[in-house]
């Protein structure tokens, strides 16, 4: 241990005093220097175990990540088939949805349907002098 530590101990807690506690921090700090060195060896045995293992678990990995990625390529192909199938169902039944457009509007005509103009100009617009008129298309 250092001998300035037992001149600090010594001078701040006295010749007797000093002398007992510097034994017992100099015992603390070896007993905590062999945990330390016992823990350093057994953190490399840990370590070694585990580059060890993680190695020989990696090897399990390719066939299933193959088997994966198969599957996901399966799924990709269902569901465009699934959805080029659907798209066409819509497609075949346009005209039918047409057709019960076309007699529930028959069916149902709004009331003054024929009076209605819905987006036209009113009677009594007049539009300013120096402001081009609108084109319709």
């Amino acid at each position: 241990m250092s001998e300035q530590l037992r001149r600090q101990i010594v001078e701040r807690h006295g010749p007797e005093l000093g002398e007992i506690l510097y034994e017992a921090e100099a015992s603390r700090r070896a007993r905590m220097a062999e945990r330390a060195s016992k823990l350093s060896a057994e953190l490399g045995v840990v370590r070694a175990e585990l580059d060890k293992q993680s190695t020989a678990l990696a090897q399990n990995l390719p066939p299933l990540e193959d088997a994966m990625e198969r599957a996901y390529q399966a799924w990709i192909a269902a569901v465009n088939a699934l959805e080029a199938r659907r798209i066409l169902n819509q497609t075949v039944l346009m005209p039918l949805q047409e057709c019960i457009s076309t007699l529930v509007a028959e069916m149902n005509p709004a009331p003054f349907a024929d009076r209605l103009t819905q987006w036209g100009v009113p009677d009594w617009h007049r539009p300013l002098p120096d402001v081009p008129p609108m084109v319709r298309t």
